[in-house]
């Protein structure tokens, strides 16, 4: 069994996406079930079909671990199992014997989102440029929207949180909340709002600018 997690979902859906091909090539069927969603009677189904029909098959289960209420579950034997987190583990399983595959992004990442704030762009603006060196534009996107939006979460009480979110590290927690209070709470709303239009305006054809350089201004302005 494999479990493939981390930061850098770019790369480990890539990775996913490629044993799933190469499964695929030696004639297995492929499931993808989310981990939120099975219980105890759909772990035996799992076992109980693949045995019945005596078919290769291979399971690919999508954030499993990072669900609270499989913390202590253990998985059927005789079942190729992949597992696949949309995000980084702050702990692995131990009760599970697995192949572990970690994505992690590099240090300038966090070093220019952890930056980011209001009239603070003599410092995250030029680690933004140094980021986009190695980096697609459209993937330092996806991260600073991630980023304000957990800002945003970090500031409220729910406790059905994403599961990207609730399994970040205390020290990330408060780290986040650090940040987002630079910010007014109805401020990081309206700038979260403004990052979702910018990315349907884009994917839709409607955005007089590319993304590349409706991001630039977004940063300039902020």
């Amino acid at each position: 069994m494999i479990l493939i997690h981390g930061e850098d979902t770019l790369k480990s859906r890539d990775f996913l996406n490629s044993l799933r091909k190469d499964y695929e090539d030696r004639n297995f069927q492929t499931t993808t079930v989310s981990g939120d969603k099975l219980d105890s009677l759909n772990l035996e189904d799992l076992g109980s079909a693949q045995s019945l029909f005596n078919e290769k098959r291979l399971i690919i289960v999508e954030n499993f671990f990072s669900n609270k209420k499989n913390k202590d579950r253990k998985w059927p034997d005789g079942i190729e199992t992949i597992f696949y987190e949309s995000g980084k583990l702050s702990s692995l399983p131990k009760n599970i014997l697995l192949e572990v595959k970690t994505f992690d992004l590099a240090p300038i990442v966090f070093k220019f989102l952890d930056s980011i704030s209001p009239g603070n762009q003599q410092v995250f603006v030029p680690l933004y440029y140094k980021y986009l060196m190695s980096t697609p534009t459209e993937l330092a996107f996806t991260m600073i929207v991630r980023q304000f939006r957990f800002m945003i979460l970090s500031l409220e009480k729910g406790s059905d949180n994403p599961s990207d979110f609730s399994n970040l590290a205390s020290w990330q927690l408060n780290k986040l909340k650090s940040q987002a209070s630079k910010f007014e709470q109805e401020k990081l709303v309206l700038i979260y709002r403004n990052l979702l239009q910018i990315d349907e305006e884009t994917k839709t054809g409607k955005s007089e600018l590319p993304l590349e350089s409706r991001l630039e201004l977004f940063l300039l302005t902020l």
